[in-house]
């Protein structure tokens, strides 16, 4: 059960519940084809940077319409593609003659939908491009990275945009960041269900876990999930910022604890932890565990990773 009035009304309550409790901060796209608020007092004559993607129950999307992490977010109902139109609509609001920059999670209605909101776009005059977020290191395994789905690194790709933006860099120039972050960037679920059991891949339209043991204790949770992340990536990096996203049966201290016992691995390894974060960020399994989410990050790319807060939540 959720405390809903109804299951179609519990999204634009909820942006109107974040909007309330932070009243200044944020403004609604008047729209009649989605969801969709920005944030107020933009700075002048620079790229926008626009996250979209999928309405649930966590603070992906409306909590992101914050300073350092979008300029404007768009989300459609509960596990559905934002409308085409309202993404297209917010870009238009949000311009500021520099372009916009879309970020979506790579799955087929967010890129069916941006891809038709960048053609809209173009016919006003406006510039435009999309980046797909690709993290998720359980899809499409053995084959090409353009055909994984996104999770929560998202939040990363999306920090750096913002951060490159407010530097003036072109929309081109904002993009490559982007792109540069998504490429780094990986991430696996890790759940755990009641007869004690871990799953290590298992994605959150209905993929098959990539393997599945008994629970060992936290530190055996975290090698294991965090083995498969640097498996992922042709040499073992020198320095990640690292994120751990709580699903919705796990606990704040579970997550400290998951938190403390990957930078201890990890360091062990020889890898230099430049950051962390942990909370509730996309919390899409109602059962136990995290997604483990890790950036491999060079000299250049360190400077875009600080932490920057969304509502209620730093990332």
């Amino acid at each position: 059960m959720r405390m809903f009035n109804s299951t179609e009304s519990a999204l634009d309550e909820a942006m109107n519940g974040v909007l309330t409790a932070d009243p200044g901060r944020c403004e609604r796209l008047e729209t009649e084809y989605g969801y969709g608020i920005y944030r107020s007092n933009l700075k002048e004559n620079c790229v926008r940077v626009i996250l979209n993607g999928g309405g649930g129950i966590g603070p992906m999307w409306v909590g992101c319409a914050a300073e350092g992490l979008s300029d404007g977010i768009v989300h459609g109902e509960f596990d559905s593609a934002p409308n085409a139109y309202t993404i297209y609509e917010m870009a238009k609001k949000l311009d500021a003659g520099k372009g916009v920059l879309l970020i979506t999670n790579n799955y087929m209605g967010d890129y069916l939908n941006n891809d038709m909101a960048c053609e809209l776009l173009a016919y006003d005059g406006i510039e435009s491009e999309v980046c797909l977020i690709s993290d998720d290191a359980g899809s499409a395994r053995g084959r090409s990275r353009s055909e994984r789905g996104g999770m929560s690194g998202i939040l990363q790709v999306a920090k750096a945009a913002v951060k490159a933006a407010s530097e003036g860099k072109s929309l081109k120039e904002v993009k490559a960041v982007a792109d540069r972050f998504n490429e780094n960037t990986v991430s696996v679920t890790a759940l755990y269900d009641d007869d004690g059991n871990i799953s290590y891949g298992a994605g959150f339209s209905g993929e098959p876990p990539l393997v599945t043991e008994e629970f060992t204790g936290a530190d055996d949770f975290v090698k294991h999930g965090l083995e498969i992340l640097l498996d992922d990536f042709e040499d073992i990096p020198e320095k990640i910022f690292l994120n751990i996203s709580r699903m919705r049966n796990t606990c704040y201290a579970e997550s400290m604890v998951i938190l403390q016992s990957s930078v201890r691995f990890l360091e062990e390894k020889g890898i230099k932890v430049c950051g962390c974060t942990a909370g509730s960020y996309f919390d899409v399994f109602e059962q136990g565990g995290c997604i483990f989410t890790v950036t491999a990050v060079d000299e250049d790319m360190e400077a875009y990773t600080g932490r920057v807060s969304g509502y209620d939540f730093t990332v």
